[in-house]
């Protein structure tokens, strides 16, 4: 059975911090990954784009807190399997690391969760 691989990145601009997740799912067409830092603010817009090899259709994505709520609210479901998805967010975070689980992306399969979180909550 293949394991999950998910890779990091974030862009730190004032007021802002772009956060990048590159994933491959297992077998099982899962994958998850936490961030090293903390965010407080808001989860303004995300960013789907699936891979070369693209993950099954209607995959779905959660964006959780240390507390385990979805900041997507559920808008990371049913994602599809040839476009690149933009969506707002109204998502607050509070002192918090954030973790995308992936998950019905079949075998293997490879996407990228772009957020981006200010620093402003209003």
């Amino acid at each position: 059975m293949a394991d999950a691989i998910v890779t990091v990145f974030e862009d730190r601009a004032p007021g802002i911090t772009k956060i990048v997740w590159n994933w491959t799912s297992a077998t099982d067409g899962t994958a998850s990954g936490t961030t090293s830092a903390t965010y407080t603010g808001k989860v303004r817009r995300i960013v789907t784009d699936p891979g070369a090899t693209a993950p099954t259709d209607d995959y779905d994505i959660t964006l959780t807190d240390s507390d385990g709520y979805d900041l997507l609210d559920g808008s990371g479901v049913n994602l599809d399997t040839s476009v690149t998805e933009i969506r707002a967010i109204t998502g607050i975070v509070f002192g918090s690391t954030l973790t995308i689980n992936v998950a019905n992306a079949g075998a293997e399969k490879v996407g990228k969760l772009v957020a981006y979180v200010t620093d402003n909550m209003s």
